[in-house]
Parts: C-alpha cells; structure tokens; sequence
C-alpha cells in the first residue's frame, strides 16, 4: 500500500514527527515481542528435551517447536525492517541502525 508516499516530509508539524516517533517506538516493542517469544519457544524446546529425554512423542514436539522457534524470531525482525524502512521515508536521517 502506498499510503506512506502521500505526505511530504518537510511540510510536517510536530504533532506528525511525534507520531512518527511513537510508531519507531511501537514497531521497536513489536520486534522485542517477536524476539522473546521466539527465545522463549526455543527454551521449551530445549527443556522438553532435557526433561523428557526418554520418550520418543516429547522429542517430536521439541523437533517441531525448535524451527517454529526460528521461524517466529526471523519473521520478527523481517517486519520490523519492512516498517522500519516504510516509515525512513520521514527521517531526516539516511542511514538508519541495521538490526
């Protein structure tokens, strides 16, 4: 959608550069999200194997939330640099910090 492409970034007042600030803020929290939920799912993984190391339906749960684990950090950071590079587009800076 081409809804960031509308406005002008020099004809913003401060209430837009406060939003845009708030959305940076709120596209940084949802990564963070992404993250520990992905860390947390490896976790249980790792446990489940270590509690149950002698039962063979344990270990196929544990092999399938290992790549869901994998799966939800790399989606996580993906969209947090889709939107982060969707919303550059306001910045005054060029070079934004790589993640």
């Amino acid at each position: 959608m081409m809804k960031y492409y509308n406005f002008e970034p020099d004809k913003l007042i401060l209430r837009d550069h406060l939003a845009i600030e708030r959305t940076h803020l709120a596209n940084e929290r949802t990564l963070l999200a992404y993250l520990r939920s992905g860390f947390m799912l490896f976790i249980t993984a790792i446990s489940i194997l270590k509690l149950f190391e002698g039962d063979i339906i344990f270990k196929y749960i544990a092999f399938t939330i290992l790549p869901l684990s994998l799966f939800t950090i790399v989606f996580g950071v993906l969209r947090y640099r889709k939107v982060r590079n969707k919303l550059m587009i306001f910045s005054k800076e060029k070079n934004p910090t790589n993640v």
